[in-house]
């Protein structure tokens, strides 16, 4: 993995391998048990509020569904430590299930069986209290293998010691 930053400009490249039993049915011959994931990514800071960044992901041994891309414009930012700071964001992400496995922005959706999307997400955090984070995203889009409707709202609280 490679990181870097220049300014206001970051930007990210990764290769991942992974391999086990469970990665035969993403082949259509099904003789290979192995995922090889490349990605890449980029961001810029416009200023302290405005931050927008996106990814791309592919997986070279998959033969369906076998990319991920992510845009995302950032607005400010809650801070756990600062009561009453709040952040906002608005993203269109495309995830692909052989290659979007489990992303950290999608859990929601991973976790309502809700993966193998692409669609329209937003959210929003607030800190109510110093170390209590309050979180709410809604995703708006379709099932890649059906094309059917796939919506989802969800709700955290995070406590942080």
């Amino acid at each position: 993995m490679l990181n870097g930053t220049a300014g206001k400009l970051y930007g990210g490249a990764a290769y991942r391998h992974f391999s086990s039993a469970a990665f035969t049915r993403i082949n259509d011959d099904a003789s290979s048990d192995d995922a090889n994931l490349w990605s890449v990514g980029a961001g810029y800071k416009f200023d302290r509020n405005w931050d927008l960044s996106g990814a791309y992901a592919k997986n070279t041994e998959a033969d369906t569904n076998a990319t991920a891309h992510n845009i995302q414009l950032n607005y400010k930012g809650a801070q756990k430590a600062n009561k009453g700071s709040w952040g906002a964001y608005t993203a269109y992400r495309y995830m692909g299930q052989n290659v979007a496995f489990a992303p950290l922005y999608e859990m929601f959706l991973t976790d309502s069986g809700m993966n193998n999307v692409k669609g329209w997400e937003v959210g929003a955090e607030y800190i109510p209290f110093t170390n209590v984070m309050s979180k709410i995203q809604y995703f708006n889009g379709k099932k890649l293998d059906s094309d059917r409707d796939a919506e989802g709202l969800f709700g955290q609280v995070n406590f942080f010691f």
